[in-house]
């Protein structure tokens, strides 16, 4: 997720190089779903694709906030829905609730246009490469068994990875090279996306064991995230 890049402290020509850049995510997102995810089937879970990107909206309203090159960032437990919903929905219901769970955030965060439209094109191309990711590793394997979750949370990861290098990107692209502070932002961000994504897997699993108790693990993992919050507010 990408902080107010109009701040006093942000380089100049940043929003207009973030609405370039989303633009562009936007048109590769448009492009991956109409070539490869048009037609796919309807949702392989108990949970609608709705209720995924509810989820979604509230992991990201929970978000850490920290500064990097004079610019805010934020980094949140998208992770766990997002490894949920990989193992529940078909590849374009996730890219749905992804996409729709980011347009909330932003509507809510009441962001500039160009922060609010990178923020939400990067979530669609995020969820494409999560797809592909996904689907290279699962294999034959259960979505719902282990090395399911397993290939989830990978490839999880690896849209996170992108999501930070993009953001990089966006920020600094073009007027400082390569930032002192690359590593210490993918390692702060990546590292809570990483144990999100990991919590986010053992609910997976759950649902082998029937919808029920996935459930009630899932609502059990919502209110860890949620006590987080509130420890985090009192802070």
């Amino acid at each position: 997720m990408m902080g107010t890049p109009g701040s006093p402290s942000a380089p100049t020509g940043v929003p207009l190089r973030i609405g370039v850049i989303a633009a562009v995510l936007a048109a590769a997102t448009v492009a991956a779903v109409g070539t490869s995810l048009v037609g796919v089937g309807g949702a392989r879970g108990p949970i609608p694709w709705w209720a995924c990107a509810i989820m979604v909206f509230g992991a990201e309203a929970v978000a850490f906030r920290f500064r990097v090159f004079g610019t805010p960032h934020a980094v949140s437990p998208g992770g766990i829905p997002m490894v949920v919903a990989l193992g529940l929905l078909s590849p374009i219901g996730f890219v749905l609730a992804r996409v729709t769970g980011a347009l909330g955030v932003a509507l809510v965060e009441r962001k500039p246009f160009s922060a609010a439209a990178f923020n939400v094109s990067l979530g669609g191309l995020e969820a494409v490469v999560v797809v592909a990711v996904h689907g290279a590793l699962i294999q034959d394997a259960s979505l719902v068994s282990p090395a399911g979750a397993t290939a989830a949370v990978a490839a999880v990861l690896a849209g996170s990875v992108l999501a930070s290098l993009l953001v990089t990107l966006a920020v600094c692209g073009g007027v400082r090279g390569v930032p002192r502070g690359l590593g210490r932002m993918l390692f702060l961000g990546n590292a809570l996306e990483f144990g999100a994504a990991l919590l986010g897997g053992l609910v997976l699993v759950s649902f082998s064991a029937g919808d029920a108790i996935g459930a009630g693990v899932l609502l059990a993992a919502g209110l860890i995230v949620f006590e987080a919050d509130v420890l985090r507010r009192r802070a």
